[in-house]
């Protein structure tokens, strides 16, 4: 047996350090029953005892102590000096009251401490030596070299001869219980402590995992933020101008850029947050594909990392300690680059800019939904004011053909006005003027007079804009009608 194995700082074996525990929880019980024990016997016996026995018996009581509480001793050594001590107690018992005595006992107790304490081939070696020693005694008995007690009235060669015997098979016994005990027992340890080390190898993988997730879910989260807010903005500009300050912000990155890719293959730099932008001006910093990492990402079509790329990054911050090229991915075409710079080392892994790539073709989208839209609205407004200046123009030469201005009703009735100029001017409380408005162009009054001193009441006036409404459709289509 390694003696390391049994020193408490030490204990790479799980059956040896099951061994020093147990070692250690024992010889206290038994030191604090020896105590007790030896201080009643000795006030018991003491005017009986002999007193080379004393002294025996007071240095095992000692060696006992010491065993038990000498925790800078190895474990090893003081199971062996606690066997050996118990051994001697046997012989010490067997000279004192022959085979009377408990001599067997403690002999028997050697053979088992040594078989648990210090493996079974010890435990083996000792049952041997104790029986060899049990016998040797009762021949030293018979020959007289030993004088028997005075209290032992019958003994004989064959009581020695019987004892040894059974000592020598009940220790042997159980010693080889103790022994398949122990193997049985030192198997069920190595598998706990492999189960208890894979568990706590999955349980780390999965902490990892579990990290990993969460991380993830709060990039794809922070992404889903920023691209509810981006969506919200309607023109490619408005994209382009906050879209960086947020990715910057929500990712705790140094510095987020947009550069758009131009028809001559080159990357313009479109808006940043974070750069140096006086050393780097916007409409002059332009950035072939082949230059560095910004363009490698549009030849590679995918995000790329300084990891990834050797030619770096042409301009990067002082602080600067990873960087990161991104695609921006519309529906039919790489549209430009996001650029980003961070002071963590680890702070773009394959995680971050995956998360960050579908960021970076979500705005690709929306810049180009926004594009479409702003075409859309553009053509839709060139439309309407070509129709409107065709209404007003086809209203114009209506007005001219006509021979009268308008009509008016009053108490006397409905009458045509005379054609003449019509300047609308300021009106007083008791009129209310409305204008007759197609697409946006003027193209009459509705002059309505009251009382005098008789204003219009708000409810009046309401009705009166709504009956303009309506005979501003029922004109535009009386003209058609009569052209036609």
């Amino acid at each position: 047996m390694n003696p390391r194995l049994m020193t408490p700082n030490n204990r790479t074996d799980p059956l040896e350090a099951w061994r020093a525990d147990v070692f250690v929880r024992v010889a206290r019980l038994i030191a604090q029953v020896g105590t007790l024990t030896y201080f009643i016997l000795i006030g018991v016996l003491f005017d009986d005892l002999n007193p080379t026995y004393f002294i025996a018996y007071t240095a095992a009581y000692l060696l006992v102590l010491a065993a038990a509480f000498a925790t800078r001793i190895p474990v090893m050594y003081r199971a062996y000096s606690m066997v050996f001590l118990i051994f001697m107690l046997g012989i010490l018992a067997s000279a004192e009251k022959a085979a009377m005595g408990d001599g067997r006992v403690w002999f028997a107790m050697a053979s088992i401490l040594a078989a648990i304490f210090l493996g079974r081939r010890a435990g083996f070696a000792t049952t041997i030596v104790s029986g060899v020693t049990w016998g040797l005694i009762g021949v030293l008995f018979s020959l007289g070299l030993l004088n028997e007690p005075a209290s032992i009235s019958q003994f004989s060669l064959e009581i020695w001869g019987g004892t040894t015997v059974t000592l020598l098979m009940g220790s042997l016994t159980a010693v080889f219980s103790i022994g398949a005990l122990l193997v049985s027992l030192n198997k069920s340890i190595t598998e706990s402590m492999a189960l208890a080390k894979t568990a706590e190898a999955q349980s780390d993988e999965l902490e990892k995992q579990r990290n990993a997730l969460q991380r993830r879910s709060n990039a794809l989260e922070t992404s889903a933020q920023i691209s509810r807010k981006v969506a919200a903005l309607t023109s490619s500009e408005n994209i382009l101008l906050q879209a960086p300050i947020m990715i910057r912000s929500d990712f705790n990155l140094l510095s987020a850029a947009f550069f758009r890719l131009g028809e001559d293959n080159r990357l313009y730099l479109a808006s940043c947050d974070g750069w140096n932008e006086q050393a780097h001006p916007k409409h002059d910093y332009v950035v072939a594909l082949e230059d560095d990492i910004t363009g490698a990402a549009i030849i590679q079509g995918k995000a790329m990392s300084n990891k990834d790329y050797d030619k770096g990054l042409i301009a990067t911050l002082s602080e600067t300690r990873s960087y990161a090229s991104i695609p921006m991915r519309g529906r039919s075409k790489t549209i430009g680059v996001l650029l980003i710079q961070s002071d963590d080392f680890d702070g773009l892994g394959s995680e971050r800019l995956a998360t960050l790539q579908l960021l970076a073709d979500q705005i690709a989208i929306l810049m180009e939904n926004a594009d479409l839209l702003a075409e859309k609205e553009s053509a839709l407004e060139a439309e309407r004011r070509a129709y409107g200046d065709i209404t007003e123009a086809a209203w114009l030469d209506f007005i001219q053909d006509q021979q009268y201005a308008g009509y008016m009703r009053d108490k006397n009735g409905l009458r045509i006005t005379d054609a003449k100029a019509y300047h609308p001017g300021e009106t007083p409380d008791e009129c209310h003027r409305v204008p007759i408005q197609l697409r946006g162009k003027t193209i009459g009054f509705i002059d309505a007079h009251k009382a005098k001193k008789r204003s219009w009441t708000m409810a009046e006036r309401e009705l009166l804009n709504t009956l303009a409404g309506r005979l501003e459709n029922a004109l535009d289509s009386a003209r058609l009608y009569e052209e036609i």
